[in-house]
């Protein structure tokens, strides 16, 4: 399981993952019969070991993922409302 000390690291990691490759880390972390019987375990990021997800990376040529910053998704400032709400509810 997770240390203490790499939670953070952790889920800051995870936010720089494509989500089939954190799916191919679990599948070799665990064979699809487990994967079938157990389906709440990966429900949340417990099963992830930091150590052994960092190795992973490293050794499938993705280590560039543990330097990036979480993919956040940023909106322009200036979005035109006018065509989301009927003039007549504009104040």
């Amino acid at each position: 399981m997770v240390g203490q000390q790499n939670d953070e690291q952790l889920q800051n990691l995870i936010g720089c993952i494509p989500s089939d490759l954190l799916h191919k880390f679990r599948d070799e972390c665990y064979n699809a019969e487990y994967i079938e019987r157990n389906p709440v375990k990966f429900l949340s990021f417990t099963w992830i070991d930091f150590d052994a997800l960092c190795d992973y990376l490293r050794h499938e040529g993705h280590e560039d993922l543990k330097s990036s910053e979480p993919h956040i998704k940023q909106e322009d400032a200036e979005i035109d409302n006018s065509a989301m709400f009927p003039a007549s509810a504009v104040v």
